[in-house]
């Protein structure tokens, strides 16, 4: 029998809550949302993310309207069995040391902003050690003089985000960049329980342009058992996506926020002739209305 994967959205429409008046998000397997600030994108990640843990956004929901009320809110713990990851990672909180589980075998509960990632990773440490060994591998290949993780750097009692030298130092968290704090942060996903939603915020915060092509392929990866949303402002980012994965996101003052695919704008086929996904959007945005790329 062929796998034909999880169950997908085609869109999402939204409506009654903040500036998302009646907002049709059309949505691919990866999806960047881009578009002037105060446009509604962060908007469309909360509403997808309160309806998902409310149990209310089930795929496939293409005929379905969700209306959402004033003082609806997310719960504060992690994501049901069928919820969604809500992904805003801090370096700050990713460099907290947290005390060592007494059970390595309880399931850490993810945090948006990263806080407790070592606690994940040690349990892959000591119930998947394979894993763990790829883990180091990718980590000592994108970051040359860095040999593996040390989730002890700060004694047995707790866990951290440090990191071991090929000259044989370990590293606390105060000592190791932002950069590679986050694509830790980035890479602990590809060991979550699978949820149908993964919804980041601009992931290309303190990471090196050059970095973002394995981030996005991260992922792609992800994405082959969720639906990954993410809002961004690099053209970097725009480039390692189609244009049927991006989607322009505006603010009409009368009818609120609004959104298309790239693919749909302003004389698109002709344009990718001559310009990658992130170059079409800054030679033609303005900031504002984006008309130039929404025209007709």
């Amino acid at each position: 029998m062929t796998d034909l994967g999880p169950p997908r959205w085609s869109h999402a429409r939204l409506r009654g809550f903040r500036c998302l008046h009646d907002v049709t998000l059309p949505l691919a397997p990866l999806t960047a949302l881009i578009g002037p600030n105060e446009s509604g994108k962060s908007t469309l990640l909360a509403a997808l993310h309160i309806l998902a843990l409310r149990g209310r956004l089930e795929p496939p929901a293409d005929a379905q309207v969700h209306t959402l009320a004033p003082g609806d809110a997310a719960p504060v713990l992690g994501p049901p069995p069928h919820g969604a990851y809500l992904v805003k990672l801090e370096p700050s909180a990713l460099r907290e040391p947290v005390p060592a589980l007494e059970d390595h075998r309880a399931v850490p509960t993810w945090e948006p902003t990263g806080l407790g990632l070592a606690l994940l990773y040690d349990a892959v440490r000591l119930e998947a050690p394979h894993m763990f060994e790829d883990l180091e591998r990718d980590l000592a290949e994108l970051h040359p003089g860095i040999a593996g993780l040390d989730l002890e750097a700060l004694g047995p009692t707790q866990r951290v985000l440090g990191v071991r030298t090929v000259y044989g130092r370990s590293l606390p968290p105060e000592a190791v960049g932002d950069g590679l704090l986050l694509w830790l942060g980035f890479r602990a996903l590809l060991f979550l329980e699978p949820a149908p939603l993964v919804l980041v915020e601009h992931p290309e915060r303190s990471l090196h342009p050059a970095r973002l092509w394995e981030i996005m392929r991260l992922f792609r990866m992800v994405s082959e058992q969720s639906t990954v949303v993410l809002t961004t402002h690099s053209p970097r980012v725009l480039d390692e996506l189609e244009g049927q994965e991006i989607v322009l996101v505006t603010r009409d003052p009368n009818t609120g926020t609004q959104a298309l695919r790239l693919c749909d704008t302003n004389n698109y086929d002709k344009r990718r002739v001559v310009f990658k996904p992130g170059e079409l959007w800054v030679e033609y945005c303005d900031g504002v209305t984006e008309e130039n790329l929404r025209g007709g």
